[in-house]
C-alpha cells in the first residue's frame, strides 16, 4: 500500500460531518479495544470507560447528548494531561488516547486541529494494535510501518463499508 492514500484517506475523512468522523475513528479504536481496556483497568477511574464507550456508540447514534458525552469523559481528563512517552503500557496508553480523542472530534475542541486529532487517532490506533514502542505524533505517512500501514488500510475498508458517504 502507498502511504500517499493515507493522507487521502485522512483528508477525506476531514469532510465527513462529524458523527461519521466520530464513528470512522471509533472503527480503528474498536480494533485495539482489549489494549485499552487493559490500560483504563490499571487506571484510577478504570470501570469508567465502558460507561464512556456505551455514551459515546449512543452520541453516534444521536441517543446521547454533547453535556452526556462530556460527563461520560470526564474521569479521564487529568489522564490524557500526561506525557504519553512515560506511559509503562505504551500501546496501552495509544489505544486508550485513539478512544479518548473521540471526544475532542465529537464536541468541536481544537477545530483549528482537527487534521492532527484525526490522524493521531488514527496512528495511535495503528501503532497499539501493532504493539508499537514508538509514539507516532507528528509522523509522516512514509514514516508508518508496514504493519500500521495495513491496520490503517483494513480500518478504511470498514469506513467505506460502514458509511455510505464514503462508498464510490
Amino acid at each position: 500500500m502507498l502511504p500517499g492514500l493515507v493522507d487521502q484517506w485522512l483528508a477525506k475523512l476531514q469532510t465527513l460531518r462529524t458523527r461519521e468522523q466520530v464513528a470512522c475513528v471509533l472503527i480503528a479504536a474498536r480494533r485495539c479495544e482489549p489494549r485499552a481496556s487493559r490500560w483504563f483497568e490499571g487506571q484510577k477511574p478504570g470501570p469508567a470507560h465502558r460507561d464512556y464507550v456505551s455514551c459515546l456508540e449512543r452520541w453516534v447514534e444521536g441517543k446521547a447528548s454533547d453535556k452526556e458525552l462530556d460527563k461520560a469523559a470526564r474521569p479521564f481528563d487529568r489522564r490524557l494531561d500526561r506525557e504519553i512517552e512515560y506511559e509503562p503500557d505504551l500501546p496501552g496508553a495509544m489505544a486508550a488516547h485513539a478512544l479518548l480523542d473521540t471526544e475532542a472530534i465529537a464536541l468541536g475542541y481544537s477545530p483549528e486541529m482537527l487534521d492532527e486529532i484525526l490522524r493521531t487517532a488514527v496512528f495511535f490506533s495503528a501503532a497499539a494494535f501493532t504493539g508499537s514502542q514508538n509514539v507516532p505524533v507528528e509522523v509522516d505517512t512514509d514514516r508508518l510501518s508496514p504493519a500500521e500501514l495495513t491496520f490503517i488500510q483494513d480500518w478504511w475498508q470498514e469506513c467505506t463499508r460502514s458509511l455510505a458517504s464514503l462508498g464510490p
